[in-house]
């Protein structure tokens, strides 16, 4: 009797052993989804900060002074969520290279 639950208990360790090793790779797998969708997002938003900076100048070289100010606002809001954005990624890189150097 000892020697079946022996049995069973080692077989029910190796699957759970398989289980772990099978959830840590879609683990992996799932932040480096997300680090390359973050960066995707990363370079749109400076692409936006860009492009409003330009109107915001362009508008002031004109001389309309209203929307060149909301031109400017639009730049920073999207400058600062850029730099959350890329903070993101980066805590999300250093998390995923301590959990390689740990294998």
């Amino acid at each position: 009797m000892d020697l079946i639950l022996h049995k069973k208990l080692l077989a029910l360790q190796e699957e759970n052993a398989l289980l772990r090793k099978n959830l840590q790779e879609l683990s992996d797998e799932l932040t480096q989804r997300y680090v390359r969708a973050a960066a995707r997002d990363l370079h749109n938003r400076a692409n936006m900060q860009g492009r409003d900076f330009a109107h915001g100048l362009i508008a002031r070289a004109k001389g309309d002074n209203r929307n060149a100010n909301l031109a400017m606002a639009a730049s920073d809001r999207a400058g600062s969520k850029a730099l959350k954005r890329q903070a993101g990624i980066e805590r999300a890189a250093r998390l995923l290279s301590k959990k390689q150097n740990k294998k």
